[in-house]
């Protein structure tokens, strides 16, 4: 009688394992797609400067109230622009869904300016301080506007928080060609 108890007692158990991991590996499936920023050059243009300028006039006004903090958007000085206008712009986001583990967005920008207004952008950055923190990184499908792995260790490195407006990532400038390129993270 006992033995036929703990029989029961360990089918159950060994139903109920089986069941959750049926149920989490389910839920754990990693789904990504990507929207890449089509159009004419001047819409692409158009719509990465919007984005930036965004990122460039926004600050985030943080708040202690009672155990949270509390984070809001406030707009800058409405003078704030562009340090110059843009030659070519890419944009492609990736969004990775883990299941039950938080989705993330991964933004890929590259846009040229004049190599002579390079300098009006690197003065709105914050430098990264050490350079080989930054980790290479590039979209799932390669483009052919992303920077190349093999040339990622010849740029300039900054914060990407002033043009992206993320705390995760990097921008990239080739002061030679006046490209710039920005890697970003949502969690």
């Amino acid at each position: 009688m006992r033995l036929l108890k703990y029989s029961v007692l360990i089918g159950f158990f060994c139903v109920a394992v089986f069941n959750l991991f049926v149920f989490y590996s389910k839920g754990t499936e990693t789904k990504s797609k990507d929207h890449e920023l089509m159009g004419s050059p001047a819409e692409r243009i158009e719509i990465v400067e919007e984005i930036l300028l965004r990122n460039l006039t926004t600050i985030y006004d943080f708040e202690s109230v009672g155990q949270s903090v509390v984070v809001s958007p406030k707009s800058r000085d409405d003078g704030i622009g562009l340090p110059s206008g843009i030659d070519e712009a890419f944009l492609v986001e990736e969004f990775t869904d883990h299941g039950f583990a938080p989705s993330e967005i991964k933004s890929f920008f590259a846009f040229r300016v004049p190599k002579n207004k390079i300098r009006d952008w690197t003065e709105r950055l914050t430098e990264i301080v050490d350079q080989g923190v930054a980790e290479y990184e590039e979209p799932q499908a390669m483009r052919q506007w992303w920077i190349d792995r093999k040339l990622f260790s010849d740029l300039e490195l900054y914060e990407p928080r002033e043009l992206t407006g993320k705390s995760v990532g990097w921008v990239g400038v080739d002061v030679e060609t006046g490209r710039i390129y920005a890697y970003s993270m949502d969690l």
